[in-house]
Parts: structure tokens; C-alpha cells; sequence
């Protein structure tokens, strides 16, 4: 994560506090047609909802137009990460234990199961439909996303209910 990208990031977290979220992930680049696009990614507990987004939203615009740490003009786009959403930080993997993930390490091969652990950054993952862990470098990942995990999202509803 480049400098800039970071004294968002940490901007974000502090605006995401505010409201009870965290921030999941920070993406800066160029969009369609050239236009600079800032996407932060929110999560909380439960899951966020649209007000969530809206209040975090405001929030940072506010704080990034004071702290003044975009150069040019951009778009602000506050959302979730989804369901699906990647793994791409060591924290990541640690919130997800007990998750199902697709991860595609470097040699080409596709990991799908339930992360077990992540220990001195290697990942544990139980395949789905049963076998032996399998174990791989948090390094040596390519991409990593959870999947939709009908089993364990049904649990998470009931609980909220």
C-alpha cells in the first residue's frame, strides 16, 4: 500500500469508528474514462447497512477535504465488501477463521474450504466435502475470496434474530 494510499486508510478508520465500522479494505485508481475513484470498504459486526455507508460516506468526505490529502479530484464511493469479498491482508484471514474461501496460490492451484487458522502466515484450510488440511503460504496466495457460505450465514441471521 503506496504512502497516500495509507494516510487514508488512516483517515478512513478514524471516520468508520465514528459509526461503529471498520474499514475492510482502501482501492485509489483511476476509473472509467480517466476519473480518479477512492472506494473504502466497510464492515461491522452483523454487517452494514445503507445508512452505515451514508454516515461513514459524509464523514470522510468531510475529513478528507480538510486534511486535504487527495491532489486532484475524485469520486468517494463507501460501500461493504460483500459477501464475497477478498482476502487480501493478513487480517483479512484472521477475522475469516471458520469461513469458506477460494484462494488461488502461486503455482496455479485453487484451495476451496474452511480456513481453520492462520499460523506464523501460513493458511490451514479444511476442503469442502471432507479430506485432509491443506496447508499454504499467506505469501505465496495470489487471490483470495470468501464464498458464500449458505450454512454458516443462515447461523449468523438466526443469532441476530
Amino acid at each position: 500500500m503506496n504512502e497516500e494510499v495509507q494516510a487514508i486508510r488512516q483517515v478512513a478508520d478514524g471516520a468508520a469508528a465514528v459509526h461503529g465500522c471498520e474499514v475492510w479494505d482502501v482501492q485509489y485508481a483511476r476509473g472509467g474514462k480517466g476519473a480518479w475513484v477512492l472506494r473504502v470498504f466497510i464492515d461491522r459486526p452483523g454487517g452494514v447497512t445503507i445508512d452505515d455507508c451514508e454516515a461513514v460516506s459524509k464523514d470522510l468526505s468531510a475529513r478528507l477535504d480538510v486534511d486535504d490529502l487527495v491532489p486532484h479530484r475524485y469520486v468517494l464511493e463507501v460501500s461493504s465488501p460483500g459477501l464475497t469479498r477478498a482476502l487480501t491482508e493478513e487480517a483479512h484471514w484472521r477475522k475469516s477463521v471458520g469461513a469458506l474461501c477460494r484462494a488461488v496460490t502461486a503455482d496455479g492451484a485453487a484451495h476451496e474450504g474452511r480456513i481453520v487458522a492462520l499460523e506464523s502466515g501460513a493458511v490451514r484450510l479444511a476442503p469442502r466435502g471432507g479430506g485432509s488440511e491443506r496447508t499454504f503460504l499467506l505469501a505465496e496466495v495470489k487471490r483470495a475470496n470468501l464464498m458464500f457460505d449458505e450454512e454458516r450465514n443462515l447461523t449468523e441471521t438466526r443469532t441476530r434474530q
